[in-house]
């Protein structure tokens, strides 16, 4: 994540809430602007109690006493009121800021064994078509072309855009190992390279196809606890027949993507494949 400094004074973030505190000492730690005194206003106690019922936010504020991060931590929101609070000079200081901090160059995001899946699928299928007469599959060649391809020296160092672009390029490679099979023995196994090519897709939809529905079964369940407590009772009193078919549907959402129902569909998957 990228570093907040103003005037030179680097604002420390820890769980997603700023240092009021840092805040003060960047804008010249003047007595009658402690972070203190601007939580006890009552525009601010009305400001975090709208932040509060306005968003998802489990904290606006949060005071620690003693501890490695003493002080007052407040959210995106309160550093932009207390920044103004101060002056407008302040608060055009602390805009800047943050555009500047969104504006740096972020980090890569490395990728993770999970998001590398079924770029290994595609690896172990490419070395397996490129080995004849039961030689063994040389799944290193294949890795270092990989490597090569993206530029890095070991692909733990791929980005998951990286990976992507690795899987693109391994299934263009799979594609070009069937057109190009010649002779009369490859020919004669081309059903069996066929199947592994299937199997490599199959595995990969799969494993995409589980990983969205996994976050639309998590969301349903979410929304679907809001619309019982907020949408649903004024809905129901307006348009009945409406709420009917609004209720059934997000039924339908929430029950065809629980992970009882996506193991069922992969054993499935499974058994007609073989």
């Amino acid at each position: 994540m990228a570093k907040l400094s103003i005037l030179s004074n680097e604002v420390r973030v820890s769980d997603g809430l700023y240092s009021l505190n840092d805040l003060h000492k960047a804008s010249g730690s003047k007595n009658n602007h402690r972070p203190s005194l601007f939580v006890r206003t009552e525009q601010t106690k009305e400001l975090i109690e709208e932040i509060t019922q306005s968003t998802d936010m489990c904290l606006a504020i949060k005071t620690r006493k003693g501890g490695s991060n003493p002080g007052t931590w407040v959210c995106k929101e309160l550093v932009y009121a207390y920044a103004m609070w101060i002056s407008p000079k302040f608060h055009l200081y602390v805009i800047r800021a943050f555009d500047q901090m969104v504006s740096q160059p972020q980090p890569k995001q490395l990728s993770s064994t999970t998001d590398r899946k079924a770029l290994n699928i595609c690896v172990r299928s490419l070395a397996n078509a490129r080995s004849h007469n039961n030689e063994p599959a040389d799944y290193a060649s294949v890795w270092k072309m990989v490597n090569g391809y993206l530029g890095v020296a070991h692909i733990e160092e791929a980005t998951v855009d990286q990976v992507e672009k690795g899987i693109e390029f391994i299934q263009q490679a799979i594609e070009g190992e069937y057109i190009g099979r010649n002779d009369q023995k490859l020919i004669e196994d081309d059903r069996v390279g066929q199947l592994e090519k299937r199997i490599a897709v199959l595995e990969l939809t799969q494993s995409r196809l589980e990983s969205e529905l996994s976050f639309i079964h998590n969301h349903a369940a979410k929304l679907s606890d809001e619309l019982n407590e907020k949408v649903y009772p004024a809905l129901k009193a307006l348009n009945p027949k409406v709420f009917a078919t609004v209720r059934e549907r997000m039924f339908i959402i929430h029950n065809h993507s629980k992970p009882a129902i996506v193991d069922g569909w992969k054993n499935q998957s499974a058994l007609e494949i073989h």
